[in-house]
């Protein structure tokens, strides 16, 4: 996996939460940045782990899985239900 400098993984970060520290700043959270498919893996492997919410969950699964460019054939073998209309 390439490693990511401050600013692209800034530029790439795809949960950004703002909320006041224990010293009263303001702290930026930039979570599962996702600028290639090596970083889209990953971050579909860690996401159960996170402190993240369901919405959250889903926005990180879709952004990776459109950044691995899985297809109908691929989630199929995958085992991944598709939504119907």
């Amino acid at each position: 996996m390439a490693k990511l400098s401050t600013k692209r993984a800034k530029g790439t970060a795809t949960i950004v939460r703002t909320h006041k520290g224990k010293s009263g700043k303001t702290i930026t959270e930039r979570k599962f940045p996702i600028p290639d498919a090596a970083h889209a893996r990953n971050a579909m492997a860690r996401i159960d782990q996170s402190d993240l919410s369901g919405a959250e969950k889903r926005k990180v699964a879709r952004k990776a899985r459109t950044k691995i460019g899985l297809t109908p054939k691929i989630r199929q073998v995958l085992g991944i239900k598709s939504k119907k209309k």
